[in-house]
């Protein structure tokens, strides 16, 4: 078919009648076997002596034999080749063209004629050819430019998976040197062993024409050292047949690192939130009188049998109020939120099972437009309450807290009229091929206020120096906006300024992880901040440490009561701030509980620093790291020693009374309101003659017959 072609060609240049053309066929068909034996033995003998052999065959006519030479090699040249092919097919047709010539200037000197026009054609095409050629090498030097000036690592392989090119990138990421790449390079050894199926996978996929989503694998550096990325991968044609992949490799260790440190913050956060024996909570008061709880901790369950998913906690948690305490309740909430102040309460609440508890509820305000804010503690105190009873005195009773708080690539004139894009700019900017205007100008797709700052960026650029990625915001066909990173170089010739050419990243998903980053950091201050102002709120000691015994933070009741400030007790163990008796039998109850990871109250008699004797309650829990294991300790205690000396007095006084009333010779009792006897002394019991358990709780008319 491409014979037929360069004799149609050759007629119309030469105007040989159609009957002359059977010759030509026949002569060009042989040329063009000549021509494929000398491409694939890559050996232009072959057809140079097909030219000689073939300069008799159009007797009279050898002067068309430089137009049919030209013709070829018009006709071949619109194919695609590769750059070797290229190369050769080039140095093959120069000799080809200077046979010919020669051939045609012989023929015409015997014949009569000259050669001039038929020179003067092959001067033009010649010509031609050559700015054909420096537009290809001006091509390949602009992807080259672009592919070392790429943050990201640009590659090339081959179908059988060598890496036939790698950028610069590549080799500073991975390891490798020029060296390496030309002994050749595989590329499922820049992977590790359990991606590779996967890997194969997908390459297959994209070979049969599937596009890349852009998959996450983990790559390994020459030094074995392994890292996470993301890669893109574009097939290779060439004549409908696969001849290699060409792609790009994002190195995402920075943003893993991100990701893996906010998943880590919020479950240590979740995880020391759960472990409260008390209930943290959010409550929020409304200037039109809406009331409701934002957050309620998981061990509301347990507490209350209340789940944190519920969807009213707070309407939940009013019906099992007690009635006594409801109204008392409620007008507790509002008097708070009216003058801005603490709120504090303590009532019963009637859990699922029936059985009633009591609560202590602290909290303090904030507030944030028209909406008050609580953020607080509610805490089970009915062992206090207990104890109060028994002892005829109040005395708060809280438990333990701790809280920590989860490419599109371009070329400009010095104008900034676009010279060439690729077809990502018409995503990045909303244009179709068909209706980007004829003198686009790039410089108008960056919003006013980065105007500018780009303007001076590359003055700097077109001064010489080094564009190190410039962020702007961009504006689409459709005026709406979105950020991007300029990475650009100047384009010289000489000493002459032509133009710029770079790349333009989409960093809008970057910009979103950034900002939920951010938020996320807000979110772990604010929750930090929730801890502060809740620890600070109460105040029973509270204090945590590590598996080693140091303190990593307190609250200000435990300053208060150690006579220390914050920072002098972070840091210090039990035996800094104990006797050494006391603080070694603190330390053995933390390592049994840390053994058994269970919650512990206990009580014990210690003596502090000063040599003073304390009765003290402690009531510890361990924290626990992501991977569950354990991380220290949290806890709090209470001392009891005034209750305990109270209940000591009470029950000498009771003694005194006992030995008064069997001491004394006159009758001796006590009667209720119904007459039972309640109490009697010896003197009574003899003259009823009973023991004293069949005294009490009987009348005068049970004990006299």
């Amino acid at each position: 078919m491409i014979a037929e072609q360069c004799v149609e060609r050759l007629q119309e240049i030469t105007q040989k009648d159609p009957e002359d053309t059977g010759t030509y066929a026949v002569m060009a068909r042989s040329l063009f076997e000549a021509m494929a034996e000398s491409m694939e033995t890559r050996d232009s003998g072959r057809f140079l002596s097909s030219i000689d052999a073939h300069r008799d065959a159009i007797t009279g006519c050898s002067g068309d034999l430089p137009h049919m030479i030209a013709v070829m090699e018009e006709l071949v040249m619109q194919r695609q080749f590769d750059a070797e092919e290229t190369r050769f097919l080039w140095a093959l047709f120069r000799q080809a063209r200077l046979k010919s010539t020669s051939t045609a200037h012989e023929t015409s000197e015997t014949a009569g004629q000259k050669p001039t026009e038929t020179l003067q054609t092959l001067k033009k095409e010649i010509a031609e050819r050559k700015q054909v050629e420096k537009k290809l090498r001006e091509s390949e030097r602009r992807f080259r430019d672009i592919a070392e000036f790429t943050p990201q690592v640009i590659f090339e392989m081959d179908e059988k998976g060598t890496i036939t090119f790698a950028n610069k990138q590549a080799f500073e990421i991975f390891g490798y040197d020029e060296q390496d790449l030309s002994e050749g390079i595989e590329y499922l050894s820049l992977f590790s062993t359990e991606e590779i199926p996967i890997l194969k996978t997908n390459l297959r996929k994209i070979a049969e024409g599937g596009q890349s989503a852009g998959n996450e694998y983990n790559a390994v550096r020459k030094d074995s050292s392994s890292f996470p990325v993301i890669i893109h991968v574009a097939r290779i044609m060439k004549d409908g047949h696969l001849t290699g992949f060409r792609g790009m490799i994002v190195d995402i260790t920075e943003r893993k690192k991100a990701e893996e440190e906010l998943k880590e913050s919020k479950r240590f956060l979740q995880d020391i939130a759960d472990r409260i024996p008390g209930v943290i909570y959010q409550f929020y008061v409304r200037a039109d009188g809406e009331m409701g709880l934002s957050y309620i901790s998981a061990t509301s369950k347990e507490l209350f049998g209340i789940d944190m998913e519920t969807p009213q906690p707070f309407e939940t948690f009013l019906q099992g109020l007690t009635p006594s305490c409801k109204e008392g309740f409620v007008n507790s909430i509002k008097e708070a939120a009216a003058g801005e102040r603490n709120w504090q309460f303590e009532g019963d609440f009637t859990r699922p099972s029936g059985r009633i508890i009591s609560f202590a509820g602290t909290s303090r305000p904030a507030r944030i437009g028209d909406t008050m804010r609580f953020n607080g503690m509610l805490l089970d105190i009915t062992a206090r309450k207990q104890i109060e009873e028994k002892l005829k005195e109040s005395e708060r009773k809280f438990r333990d807290i701790a809280e920590l708080m989860p490419q599109l690539i371009f070329e400009i004139d010095d104008k900034g009229s676009v010279v060439f894009v690729n077809k990502q700019a018409f995503e990045f900017f909303g244009y179709k091929e068909s209706d980007l205007p004829p003198h686009f100008n790039c410089f108008a797709h960056i919003t006013p206020e980065d105007f500018p700052g780009m303007m001076a960026n590359l003055r700097r650029v077109a001064d010489g120096e080094r564009s190190p990625g410039n962020e702007y915001t961009a504006l689409k066909k459709d005026g709406s906006r979105f950020p991007v990173i300029i990475y650009v170089t100047r384009i010289m010739n000489g000493d002459r300024l032509t133009g710029y050419r770079g790349i333009i990243i989409d960093i809008t998903e970057r910009k979103k992880a950034e900002e939920e980053l951010r938020r996320a950091h807000k979110e772990l201050d604010d929750r930090n901040s929730f801890l502060n102002a809740l620890l600070a709120a109460i105040p029973t000691p509270v204090f945590y440490k590590d598996k080693e015994g140091r303190y990593l933070g307190c609250n200000q009741a435990f300053t208060d009561q150690m006579g220390l400030a914050s920072e002098e007790i972070e840091g210090r163990t039990a035996f800094d701030l104990w006797s050494a008796e006391s603080a070694g039998i603190l330390q053995r109850e933390d390592r049994a509980m840390m053994e058994t990871g269970k919650p512990r109250v206990y009580e014990k008699q210690i003596t502090d620093r000063g040599g003073n004797e304390r009765s003290v309650i402690f009531n510890k829990n361990v924290y626990r790291c992501a991977d569950g294991t354990v991380a220290g300790i949290v806890g709090s205690y209470m001392d009891i020693t005034q209750q305990k000396l109270a209940r000591q007095s009470l029950e000498e006084s009771e003694k005194m009374y006992r030995t008064f009333f069997d001491s004394t010779t006159d009758i001796v009792f006590l009667k209720d309101e119904k007459l039972h006897y309640v109490l009697a002394n010896k003197v009574l019991l003899g003259f009823f003659g009973k023991k004293e358990q069949e005294v009490l709780g009987a009348t005068d008319f049970t004990l006299m017959p």
